[in-house]
């Protein structure tokens, strides 16, 4: 994000601010909750969008009248924060402000090193993360009394996830576990992998041309086995249907929709490392589309549908324009 990195010297609240036309805040002498040294963005607006600043500034100003403190964190409290589908720079602000703050923070796999050197210095960063298939993963079991008894413990834990907590990253299932041990908790949301990957890859989500509906579906079953249960008819007619963690069953997915009756030239593209600056795009149709991406691995969505044809059309036009392929 553009801006300023303001450093606060001490605590304060949003009412302690005060926005100024240069998108930077001026302290005042109020109290605050956050501790010295700790960091946030703040916009910078370019000329054209100055007149724009008081207008953007509004919502801010709501929150200090409310008496909302920047990045302030409750002791015994945790924070099931998205992180976003890649790049460090696209995690929320609120879940940056968490992050900074958390006396502990519980990872998943694939965050971003430059992310968690956001912690403070003296934060406790436990990895529990997950890879799939992969033997070695941390239980769910564990995640689970680990923040319960750190909370209990009267420590502030962010439970750092990737993409968003609620889609398909079981935060539902950890705010069941602490709301039944009376723990209180926020979930943070985050940019998941079907806004974020699809629009690192110039893949529109929705288009108003293509259809009023998307669906996003897990892919991590065997499309043949009893533990998957999609309707797969009622998927095929969907106009735009992106999988989370499809790869190593893209093949079977793909023959399990077209035997439901999608046509096998519907277009499909594999996106891996969305958002990172080593992110792969495959596009192919929907018959060929295991084949083509066969070197992808994960983590990676599948994304299915007419809006895959954008991607051509939006690289062709910005190639038009500048004489230089995207």
């Amino acid at each position: 994000m553009r801006g300023e990195r303001a450093e606060l010297p001490g605590v304060c609240h949003l009412r302690g601010h005060r926005a100024m036309s240069d998108g930077r805040l001026r302290t005042t002498s109020k109290p605050n909750k956050i501790k010295a040294g700790n960091t946030f963005f703040v916009p910078t607006p370019s000329s054209a969008h100055r007149l724009l600043w008081p207008i953007l500034s509004i919502p801010f100003l709501a929150l200090a009248d409310r008496g909302v403190a920047v990045g302030h964190v409750v002791p015994g409290m945790v924070y099931l924060v998205g992180a976003g589908p890649g790049s460090a720079d696209l995690i929320t602000v609120r879940g940056l402000r968490v992050l900074q703050s958390a006396d502990v923070v519980l990872t998943d796999a694939l965050i971003a090193p430059e992310l968690l050197a956001e912690a403070r210095p003296d934060a406790e960063q436990l990895h529990v993360g997950k890879r799939g298939y992969c033997v070695g993963s941390t239980k769910q079991e564990s995640i689970n009394d680990a923040f319960v008894r750190l909370a209990r413990q009267g420590k502030s834990v962010c439970r750092l996830k990737c993409g968003d907590p609620c889609v398909f990253g079981r935060g539902g299932e950890e705010a069941e576990v602490l709301a039944a041990a009376g723990i209180p908790f926020e979930i943070v949301p985050g940019v998941t992998a079907a806004v974020g990957a699809l629009a690192a890859a110039k893949i529109p989500l929705t288009h108003r041309s293509v259809g009023p509906a998307v669906v996003l579906a897990t892919g991590h079953h065997d499309p043949d086995s009893d533990d998957c249960t999609h309707d797969w008819e009622a998927l095929a007619r969907l106009p735009v249907v992106v999988f989370y963690m499809a790869v190593r069953h893209l093949a079977a997915i793909a023959r399990r929709l077209e035997s439901a009756g999608l046509p096998p030239g519907t277009p499909a593209a594999v996106i891996q490392s969305g958002s990172l600056p080593e992110q792969v795009v495959v596009t192919a149709e929907l018959a060929a589309i295991a084949d083509v991406a066969a070197g992808v691995v994960g983590p990676a969505v599948v994304v299915i549908g007419e809006v895959v044809r954008y991607r051509e059309r939006l690289l062709g036009l910005v190639a038009a324009q500048t004489g230089v392929s995207a």
